[in-house]
């Protein structure tokens, strides 16, 4: 597992039955932006097929959005000297 996604499930106390489920049949993508992880996306089983398979043209596909964004990771001290604690 990777420190991204221990932190999300210890903080948002996620399943481990539900995300072993999701993880096993691939529909847990991490979107990266400038190499760093920002959201985890839900996608559905016929998403995940068409990422698994390999182009005819040998071209990668063009992904705009893969499913549904169910968390997203704010910037470390997003809120310092902000908000009150």
């Amino acid at each position: 597992e990777d420190a991204p996604w221990r932190e999300l499930q210890a903080f948002f106390g996620v399943d481990a039955a539900w995300s072993a489920d999701k993880l096993s049949r691939g529909l847990l993508f991490w979107q990266l932006l400038g190499g760093e992880v920002v959201r985890l996306a839900l996608v559905s089983p016929g998403v995940a097929q068409l990422f698994d398979a390999s182009p005819s043209d040998r071209k990668s596909l063009p992904w705009i959005r893969l499913g549904v964004f169910l968390f997203e990771l704010l910037p470390r001290k997003f809120l310092t000297g902000v908000a009150a604690t």
